[in-house]
C-alpha cells in the first residue's frame, strides 16, 4: 500500500535520515502532551527506533508508525501511527513536526491514509481516539471526514496522572 501519494503528502516508511526531525518532534513538549510515548526521545533513541521497524507488516494487533512528507524524499514533516486492531478496523493518531501546523498536512495526511485504508479490504473503519481537550485534533479528524462516535470517561491517565476523558472518532466506508 505504500507509498500512499494524495492531496500533497506523501506517507511511506521512516529511514534513518528522519531520526533528528523525529526526536525533534516526539521532545517537543506540545507534541507529547496528549501522547504515552518516552519523553523526551533523544536522537539516538529515534535512531534506534526507526532502525528496529524492520519491514512493515499490517497484521492483525501490529502498529505501523509512518512517514508524513511533502514530496516524495523529503524531510520528515510529521509521522503517522496505524494500529490494526481487527481485521476490519484499524487506529489512526498523528503528529507533526513543530513548525507544519497550520498549512493543512495534519488534514492531508490523514484523509489521504483514511481513504488509502478503507479501499483496501477487509478494513472497513478507521478510528482515532484523542484527549478531551486535545480540541486541535478532534477538530482535524472532523475535517477529515470522521464523525464523533463517542465520549469515554475518565478513561485515560495523562502524564501528570490526571484521568481525562477522550473523543472516539470514526470514519467508515
Amino acid at each position: 500500500m505504500l507509498p500512499v501519494v494524495a492531496m500533497g503528502v506523501v506517507i511511506d516508511q521512516l529511514v534513518l535520515a528522519d531520526a533528528d526531525a523525529l526526536s525533534v518532534s516526539h521532545s517537543d513538549p506540545d507534541n507529547a502532551r496528549f501522547q504515552s510515548w518516552p519523553y523526551p526521545l533523544s536522537p539516538a533513541d529515534a535512531l534506534d527506533f526507526i532502525g528496529s521497524t524492520g519491514e512493515p507488516t499490517f497484521e492483525v494487533g501490529t502498529g505501523l508508525q509512518l512517514a508524513i512528507r511533502e514530496h516524495l524524499g523529503g524531510p520528515l514533516a510529521g509521522d503517522l501511527y496505524v494500529l490494526r486492531q481487527d481485521s476490519d478496523v484499524v487506529e489512526l493518531g498523528i503528529t507533526l513536526v513543530p513548525g507544519r501546523h497550520g498549512r493543512g498536512l495534519a488534514t492531508a495526511a490523514v484523509t489521504a491514509m483514511a481513504d488509502a485504508l478503507l479501499a483496501t479490504p477487509p478494513i472497513t473503519r478507521v478510528d482515532a481516539i484523542c484527549d478531551v481537550d486535545n480540541t486541535r485534533s478532534a477538530a482535524l479528524f472532523e475535517r477529515a471526514g470522521f464523525r464523533l462516535r463517542e465520549r469515554t470517561t475518565a478513561s485515560w491517565t495523562r502524564r501528570d496522572g490526571t484521568l481525562t476523558d477522550e473523543l472516539h472518532f470514526t470514519k467508515a466506508r
